[in-house]
């Protein structure tokens, strides 16, 4: 679809939503709906399209005869990393220009751009796992070991997670270097990567056995949280598909942003609920954010309303990996009653989220956020 004509047809949308047409709970409900055919429906042709990402990332090789070992191992760390996970940042581009799109079918070439971005943002997202798990010493990721754990591999992945990273930058210039949005897309990537790192730092610096108790706060965990999560998970894939779409408009950048961050915020906590008390069979790692004293929803709450006893209890056991110490630590969860208050939470944060969305639905298209909340709400992984 030519660019004027996706803006017509983002134009269209828009309108009726906005001053044409409100949008009743029957027809959001709809909308919802067909986000979540959208991300079925294009997912498997999102998986068909990786062989296209690797020829590109790889089929150098052939060229450079003297490189060729080394571009074996890229594509081993490409298929064990990327192409793991659920993959629901890069179908998120995809689902989101669809929507934009309207009724309108996505053509061919559509496709062909928003599965480029979409892996970009994979193989992005793969990179920080890497590092991540190293950092954190875990063992498994997606019921499978971690890429350092593999034989061979072990401290060669942080060499791996630097070249993922290039690589998505590889893959962004192959197809986009002639395109009108490509400046901003460099834009976006290199704010989102910079932010995520930020977070990442952030979350290591306030986490491990040196640090205090004290330190962790409800204000030091929402800084963490955005830009460790929100960013990278929930506003990034959205920017890239408005980028695409041809949208550069700074009040639908700034309300998207808004609400975007919001479910970045429930989603993070989320995962710090299901790292402590989600089934890691489910989940497809063990947790350990209590051994590694990490800065969480849970601790956070916990510090607020634990009494001396409780707090001495936590003070001498979180941060530690004996079992019987982590064991400690979740009894007086338990104790302060953190699994009906993470409820309360969950509740309050869809209630709030909608707000937001309604808010801004004068400006946005409200389907395509309320099929991202309503997609990890109550999730258990």
């Amino acid at each position: 679809m030519p660019l004027i004509t996706a803006i017509t047809a983002v134009s269209s949308v828009l309108r009726r939503l906005l001053g044409q047409h409100t949008m009743n709970e029957e027809e959001r409900k709809e909308w919802v709906a067909r986000s979540r055919r959208y991300v079925k429906d294009y997912h498997a042709e999102f998986v068909h399209f990786f062989p296209n990402v690797l020829s590109i990332l790889v089929g150098r090789k052939t060229s450079i005869p003297r490189l060729e070992t080394a571009y074996d191992h890229l594509e081993k760390s490409l298929k064990y990393n990327a192409l793991a996970g659920k993959m629901t940042r890069g179908l998120m581009v995809v689902s989101t220009l669809s929507q934009l799109y309207g009724d309108k079918p996505l053509s061919d070439k559509d496709k062909h751009l928003a599965f480029t971005l979409g892996w970009c943002i994979e193989i992005l997202q793969a990179a920080s796992l890497i590092a991540d798990d190293i950092v954190d010493e875990s063992v498994m990721r997606r019921n499978k070991l971690c890429w350092y754990k593999k034989k061979n591999i072990g401290m060669i992945a942080i060499n791996d997670s630097f070249w993922l990273i290039s690589s998505a930058y590889t893959l962004l210039n192959a197809e986009f270097r002639h395109h009108p949005c490509y400046i901003e897309l460099i834009e976006l990537f290199h704010m989102v990567v910079e932010y995520t790192e930020i977070g990442e730092i952030m979350d290591v610096l306030f986490s491990g056995k040196d640090v205090e108790l004290s330190q962790f706060t409800v204000e030091r965990l929402q800084t963490i949280v955005q830009y460790k999560t929100g960013y990278f998970s929930f506003y990034f894939p959205v920017a890239a598909a408005l980028c695409l779409a041809g949208i550069n408009n700074k009040a639908v950048s700034d309300g998207a942003l808004a609400i975007l961050l919001a479910i970045g915020e429930y989603y993070q906590n989320q995962d710090d609920f299901i790292d402590c008390f989600g089934d890691p069979d489910i989940v497809g790692k063990v947790g350990t954010d209590i051994q590694g004293k990490k800065c969480t929803w849970l601790i956070v709450q916990a510090l607020r309303r634990a009494n001396a006893e409780q707090r001495a209890i936590l003070e001498a056991n979180y941060g530690r990996s004996d079992v019987e110490c982590v064991e400690k630590v979740k009894a007086v969860y338990e104790s302060l009653n953190l699994r009906q208050l993470y409820v309360e939470y969950e509740e309050q944060s869809y209630q709030t989220i909608g707000r937001l969305i309604d808010e801004h639905s004068h400006i946005l298209p409200a389907h395509v956020f309320l099929e991202l909340r309503d997609r990890i709400y109550k999730r258990e992984k």
